[in-house]
């Protein structure tokens, strides 16, 4: 009766941890930078493209092939707005991305605070949720750098950061003549830079994993959705080790007809 037992435990776990990894078993909240930094321009081979145009085109390719069963998608500067909700419509929500317009108002990006809202929100939730928040790491005068920390267990976070760290011109427009106009401060030119400092200690105050995304690398996205799989992999086989050892080493924890 034991071995019964054993694999019919053994069995329901299995097939938890494959219904886990058929990657449509948790829901994805965007919290993606619209600031004006995103708008400059990065180099992408022997070509340039502008962060947010980066993110709009790696995002709306991961919901299209259907990473989570459903996406949201809120956009954020010195303040949050949430434009999606909830949708299982993934071709909705990837013409929305498509068509992130950026913020052009204010300065910087209060990334901590976003990133406190969107936890605080999903605190409570019942529902396995990812928050993917993306940014390019600038500064921000008077921004804080912690956030609460995650308890959730249902809830996963990553900081996915774009951009450099030498420093890019910000594009305001173009002038009269069609040249394109820069963000400028005491008659120089203002250089958006990533902060590493800032975005590890963001990481550290909230349990948020940190990816670095290379554009070029469309692997590097998948990864993030993958880290979820695997440690919920890791807990079942913890849980199916311990079912196990009680089984083989005190069979009257098997014994259930008999005294």
């Amino acid at each position: 009766m034991s071995w019964v037992i054993l694999s019919g435990v053994l069995f329901f776990l299995l097939w938890g941890t494959l219904w886990w990894s058929t990657e449509n078993t948790i829901r994805t909240f965007w919290l993606i930078d619209a600031s004006l930094s995103m708008g400059a321009e990065e180099k992408i081979g022997t070509g340039t493209t502008t962060r947010i145009e980066i993110v709009k085109d790696s995002v709306s390719r991961i919901i299209e092939s259907g990473t989570s069963w459903e996406n949201a998608v809120s956009l954020f500067a010195l303040d949050t707005r949430m434009v999606v909700p909830f949708s299982s419509s993934n071709s909705v929500v990837s013409q929305f991305v498509q068509s992130i317009p950026l913020i052009r108002y204010g300065g910087g990006s209060d990334i901590a605070s976003a990133l406190d809202t969107a936890i605080d929100t999903f605190s409570d939730t019942s529902l396995p949720t990812r928050i993917v928040l993306i940014t390019d790491g600038g500064d921000c005068d008077n921004c804080s750098t912690f956030t609460r920390k995650i308890t959730n267990p249902r809830l996963f976070v990553t900081i996915v950061w774009v951009g450099n760290t030498v420093g890019t011109p910000i594009p305001l427009g173009r002038d009269t003549w069609g040249a394109t106009t820069y963000k400028m401060y005491d008659g120089a030119q203002v250089l958006s830079a990533r902060n590493d400092v800032f975005l590890r200690t963001l990481a550290k105050s909230s349990g948020a994993e940190l990816s670095l995304i290379d554009p070029e690398d469309s692997d590097s996205w998948r990864r993030i959705f993958s880290r979820e799989n695997y440690w919920y992999a890791l807990f079942l086989l913890f849980l199916t080790s311990i079912v196990s050892l009680a089984t083989l080493f005190f069979p009257r924890f098997s014994r259930i007809s008999h005294p």
